[in-house]
């Protein structure tokens, strides 16, 4: 019998791995830097997946300048050890795997930049199972 679909797509932040807590590290960061507001880990939660400018800007009465410069340093905190917090879903590897000898395609959608999204599927050896980023 022939399978209904062709692809799977995925999200990356929440759905095959945890990115919380270097996500939160980097807010904090960034926050700490700019002499912003304090807010709690879990108002932080609430910014996750959404667009990094606008959650600057919405959440902590940021101009464009300022939420430019806010997005900039986040990122330089992600990229060199936030993306590296990040924790595997139990079992992932295993439907990844599943999925990957059924034949089909698999590709992971995602407002990460790209660069980031394929640094961390690749630091926890999973970059095989996908045909697109």
């Amino acid at each position: 019998m022939r399978n209904k679909y062709d692809a799977v797509l995925f999200d990356l932040d929440g759905t095959l791995i945890d990115t919380s807590r270097g996500i939160i590290k980097c807010y904090k960061y960034v926050i700490q830097q700019m002499n912003l507001e304090n807010v709690s880990d879990e108002k932080l939660r609430t910014f996750i997946g959404s667009n990094l400018f606008n959650a600057f800007k919405n959440n902590f009465s940021l101009n464009d300048n300022e939420a430019r410069q806010a997005v900039s340093e986040y990122r330089k905190c992600y990229a060199e050890f936030g993306l590296y917090e990040a924790e595997l879903y139990p079992g992932i590897e295993s439907v990844l795997e599943h999925l990957h000898e059924q034949g089909y395609l698999i590709g992971i959608a995602t407002l990460k930049l790209q660069a980031l999204a394929e640094k961390i599927i690749q630091h926890f050896g999973l970059y095989r199972y996908f045909d697109c980023i």
